[in-house]
């Protein structure tokens, strides 16, 4: 997974949350990279909004995959206000 890219959406920020000056996610800077093998836990210090939205697409994914199929997935994390935007990029072989 790549973090392409941090969105940071102060009118939103000022409308909707607790403390409008959050500003963008400080859990991922745009270049982040990481390397996850099916079957694991959200890591320690990583966000579980965007975990799940990962292992939920990801699942859905390669259902449909063809062997030896290798995908590109563009996902956003659920936070509107502040999304942090990733490439994961997964292979899957079947038996």
């Amino acid at each position: 997974m790549t973090v392409l890219r941090r969105e940071c959406h102060l009118d939103l920020q000022a409308l909707f949350l607790d403390d409008p000056d959050s500003g963008p996610c400080g859990l991922f800077k745009s270049g982040d990279d990481f390397t996850f093998s099916a079957g694991e836990r959200c890591p320690a210090g990583f966000c579980p909004r965007l975990w799940e939205m990962i292992c939920t697409a990801m699942t859905s994914h390669l259902k449909c995959a063809t062997p030896n199929d290798q995908s590109t997935v563009i996902l956003s994390c659920p936070d509107g206000t502040r999304p942090v935007i990733v490439r994961v990029d997964s292979f899957h072989e079947h038996p």
